[in-house]
């Protein structure tokens, strides 16, 4: 919550690329989508260090997917899915991409097989992330009048055993 110090602190960063990351991050935290594009929309990536070429795409496709630009968000977060070993983040991207996939981009086919991958996971099955996922595949199988398929997505996880609002949610 404070901007000008965390500005002022990334400005201090002596590698570039780790620089840029925060302050796409700190314009994120600021909700100045406008200028992360403009500062950083023409950057490609895919050249930045190996170590945060991950962090970077996925700042940025945030931003896209927040922007509703799918197709720039997709391939961002592909490009950060290729980048990120953490499982957690990994997560992240992958419930992003699903979310972009289906609510922007409208394609429900790669929306599912994001959603399948993050319900195939062995870790962070307690995740907001996962239950999102598992949400979304139940959401599409739905749709589709699937609703059996739909059925054993949500069947992953003990309701029972879940708190607060997603007990009620799933």
């Amino acid at each position: 919550k404070h901007f000008e110090r965390a500005t002022e602190l990334s400005r201090q960063i002596p590698l570039e690329a780790i620089a840029k990351t925060v302050q796409m991050e700190n314009l994120l935290g600021e909700r100045k989508w406008d200028e992360v594009i403009e500062q950083f929309g023409n950057w490609d990536l895919s050249t930045w260090p190996f170590t945060q070429i991950g962090a970077a795409a996925f700042a940025r496709g945030r931003v896209y997917n927040g922007d509703r630009v799918g197709d720039k968000a997709d391939a961002d977060l592909r490009l950060a899915l290729e980048f990120t070993s953490d499982s957690r983040v990994r997560m992240s991207i992958l419930r992003t991409m699903g979310h972009n996939r289906e609510t922007v981009l409208k394609k429900d086919d790669l929306a599912l097989v994001t959603y399948r991958t993050i319900a195939s996971s062995k870790t962070s099955t307690g995740s907001a992330e996962y239950l999102t996922g598992l949400q979304g595949a139940a959401r599409i199988f739905t749709r589709r009048g699937k609703h059996d398929e739909a059925l054993k997505v949500l069947d992953l996880v003990d309701a029972e055993k879940l708190g607060g609002s997603w007990y009620g949610s799933m």
